[in-house]
């Protein structure tokens, strides 16, 4: 009923796991 709040979620985890990626490299 909320997609922008599961947008926003989903786009704070993919930030967080390309942050996460860019460090590990």
């Amino acid at each position: 009923i909320v997609p922008i709040l599961i947008a926003m979620a989903f786009l704070m985890l993919t930030e967080r796991k390309i942050l996460g990626y860019m460090q590990l490299r």
